[in-house]
C-alpha cells in the first residue's frame, strides 16, 4: 500500500511499482473506474486487449449457436461503432 498526495490541479503520481504492475509508461492511458469509494486503475492497452479477446470468444460461441454471418456483422458492426467512440473519448480525455 502506497499513499500519494494530491495537487491542487488534481493530480497525483503514481508510484513507479504500480506503473511497473501495470505496464505503463510516460503518455500511456489509464481506465479508471469508480466501485462505490474506491477507484481501479487498469491500463488502456490491457483493456482494448480484453476486448479484442471477449470479441473472438463471442464471435465462436455465437457461430456455434448458429447466428449467421451476416447477423454476427450487424452486431460486430454496432460494437464497434461503440467501441470506437468509447476510445475515441478515452484519448481525448473525456
Amino acid at each position: 500500500m502506497k499513499t500519494v498526495k494530491i495537487t491542487s490541479k488534481g493530480q497525483m503520481t503514481l508510484p513507479k511499482e504500480f506503473r511497473d504492475a501495470l505496464g505503463v509508461n510516460e503518455g500511456d492511458q489509464l481506465i479508471l473506474v469508480q466501485k462505490g469509494k474506491q477507484v481501479i486503475l487498469q491500463s488502456a492497452k490491457e483493456f482494448q486487449k480484453r476486448v479484442e479477446e471477449l470479441e473472438r470468444q463471442f464471435e465462436k460461441e455465437a457461430f456455434e449457436a448458429g447466428l449467421t454471418k451476416e447477423d454476427y456483422e450487424s452486431i460486430q458492426n454496432d460494437r464497434s461503432d461503440y467501441t470506437d467512440d468509447y476510445m475515441s473519448r478515452l484519448k481525448e480525455g473525456k
